[in-house]
């Protein structure tokens, strides 16, 4: 029960999330945009495009938390041990990567290259993301007691 909930919640947080990054990239005109973002990038498809990349740098932080359900991700055991996580890991940075930079997909997507203004904003809502899972499990593992044993999904 108490892992539905943290999956409801991860899910609820990365809706929500997404919903915030869209409003901030929602266009009000033709020649005019909303603030947010946009103000610091100047440009919609650049926001649009780093908001696409935080999510799936969130979800990519995301994949690692749940390599242990009940334990800490804190620790080597989370990022060993099942190459195919790797894989898949270096297969949606490579596919973002194209989304990216490759110019025949700018037009496709509307997307265009992010600067490091972007990446940072990726990087620190991964890694928040991480750490609000992390602290979730901590919560779950206080409330629920430490006698289970952790569990390794993938």
């Amino acid at each position: 029960k108490i892992l539905t909930m943290k999956h409801i919640f991860v899910a609820i947080s990365f809706v929500l999330f997404s919903l915030l990054i869209l409003m901030a990239c929602n266009k009000t005109n033709e020649n005019q945009t909303s603030d947010a973002i946009i103000s610091w990038t100047g440009d919609y498809a650049v926001a649009q495009t780093t908001a696409v990349t935080v999510l799936a740098a969130g979800q990519l932080a995301y994949l690692f938390n749940c390599r242990i359900l009940s334990g800490s991700s804190f620790s080597r055991r989370a990022f060993t041990g099942n190459r195919m996580v790797w894989y898949s890991a270096g297969i949606l940075v490579i596919a973002q990567l194209i989304f990216i930079y490759a110019p025949f997909m700018h037009p496709l997507f509307d997307s265009a290259p992010i600067g490091g203004e972007g990446w940072g904003l990726a990087l620190g809502f991964s890694v928040g993301i991480f750490v609000l899972i992390e602290s979730f499990k901590f919560i779950q593992r206080r409330i629920v007691g430490s006698q289970a044993p952790s569990r390794t999904l993938v």
